[in-house]
């Protein structure tokens, strides 16, 4: 009986404790090694009437993720003195969805250090966020700057698709402030959402598993099944103790 007990509370143990080694994956993404796009086949999201704006939509799978950080492709043709100004400011925000366009504002995104050229910046989340299996988000990268085009949200060549566990919805944009459906963009800007899963597993998960479905452990399985097998060595030792008194 005790021997079956210590099988039976590892074989539920290991899934909860592997389950808490889930680390952070790419949600969805299209940031290439690729060229950069040229001069006209970028998108501009800085301007001095501040209301130009670019949003890449995407729809969650059947998992929810902790979002953890968003990476973007931009390119800052500001020179330093530039950047120091105060007519120049940059702004990451995560909408929700309304009728197929950016919806309420849900987040705003820390902006890092910005230095002139074209590199990939990481954002992270002001506050902790969870993106919910099926829904729609959308990614919005807006700014001001003295500067015409000071600041270009890259795409690569050729285009890329943003792929991963979420499904791309498209990209907007707008140079008055206001997305609207019709106003499809066909440049595909270079981004990626990474965040880590949320797994609970179910009930099934629990139960003894068949001979038929066991499968090899990877080595933090292994290390749970050594633990397992040595306190079952123990009892064993002390029930045979019991028996020869």
């Amino acid at each position: 009986m005790f021997t079956h007990r210590v099988f039976r509370f590892f074989a539920c143990a290991a899934p909860l404790l592997l389950a808490a080694q889930v680390q952070a994956e790419p949600i969805i993404g299209n940031l290439s090694s690729g060229k950069d796009c040229g001069v006209g086949q970028c998108t501009a999201v800085a301007a001095s009437t501040g209301k130009y704006a670019k949003a890449a939509g995407f729809t969650m799978g059947k998992d929810g993720y902790t979002l953890n950080s968003v990476t973007l492709r931009l390119d800052i043709r500001l020179d330093i003195a530039h950047l120091a100004d105060t007519d120049f400011g940059l702004t990451v925000k995560l909408f929700g969805d309304m009728a197929g366009n950016p919806g309420p504002a849900l987040l705003d995104f820390v902006v890092p250090t910005l230095a002139r050229g074209a590199a990939n910046y990481t954002f992270t989340p002001g506050k902790a966020f969870t993106l919910l299996a099926g829904k729609r988000y959308w990614l919005v990268v807006t700014g001001h700057s003295s500067m015409k085009n000071g600041i270009r949200w890259m795409a690569s060549i050729p285009s890329q698709t943003p792929k991963g566990v979420a499904t791309s919805a498209g990209y907007r944009f707008t140079k008055d402030g206001t997305f609207r459906s019709t106003k499809f963009s066909k440049i595909f800007n270079s981004y990626r959402v990474d965040g880590t899963r949320i797994s609970v597993p179910e009930p099934s998960e629990l139960a003894l598993p068949e001979p038929s479905r066991l499968v090899v452990p990877e080595p933090s399985g292994l290390a749970l099944l050594g633990l397992g097998l040595a306190a079952l060595g123990i009892a064993t030792g002390r029930r045979r103790s019991r028996q020869r008194l």
